[in-house]
């Protein structure tokens, strides 16, 4: 009797170690999968004013989009102002699936007084407005269709809003979307339903 509780014990053992084993297989595979769709961290959000009043900005972060979402959303920008020249320069870096993306552009300061900063540009079918709150030390930026180019831009959106923000958040929010939970749990359950299954054989037998 001893001996049959002994093998009964050992082979619910093997089950337990068995199940374990094939769950660490699948949180490895999920974090693998998550890595791949999320390559690289980025990070940071900071906005210098203290040479405000001597010409010069430096602000620093990661674009995102109100009700959309950024071809590139892994991304970010480092952008420098200068009074000066008239000018602010934006360093900017994305990841586009295994490719590292840089560029830079020249922007033209529209305003500069004592609490707030403007620069804009244009493309073909849009033109960009980019604010610097002072104060706040918020960067926030829209891009509206240029008049009489909504028929020759059909599927650009009238107005789009974006803001500078922490890429910290961005990075965790799609490593968050990336992961899929939905599938991990159902193989969990199923894991679990069978470990069960078998322990309750085994200890019947």
């Amino acid at each position: 009797m001893l001996s049959i509780l002994r093998t009964k014990v050992v082979r619910i053992v093997g089950v337990i170690l068995l199940t374990i084993a094939a769950l660490v297989v699948l949180v490895s595979l999920s974090e693998s999968y998550v890595k791949h769709k999320v390559p690289v961290s980025v990070g940071g959000y900071h906005v210098f004013t203290d040479l405000w009043d001597r010409g010069y900005v430096g602000f620093q972060g990661t674009w995102v989009m109100d009700n959309s979402k950024p071809a590139y959303p892994l991304q970010v920008s480092e952008i420098v102002c200068h009074l000066e020249s008239k000018d602010c320069i934006e360093s900017r870096a994305e990841v586009a699936g295994s490719t590292l993306l840089v560029n830079q552009d020249r922007y033209e300061i529209a305003q500069w007084d004592a609490r707030n900063l403007t620069y804009i540009s244009d493309a073909d079918c849009v033109d960009y407005v980019y604010s610097v709150d002072r104060i706040t030390k918020q960067v926030s930026g829209i891009r509206t269709i240029k008049t009489g180019m909504a028929d020759k831009c059909p599927n650009t959106e009238k107005e789009l809003k974006l803001r500078l923000t922490d890429g910290f958040d961005v990075y965790w929010k799609l490593q968050e979307e990336a992961r899929p939970i939905a599938i991990n749990i159902t193989v969990l359950l199923l894991a679990l339903l069978w470990a069960g299954f078998r322990i309750v054989r085994i200890v019947k037998s």
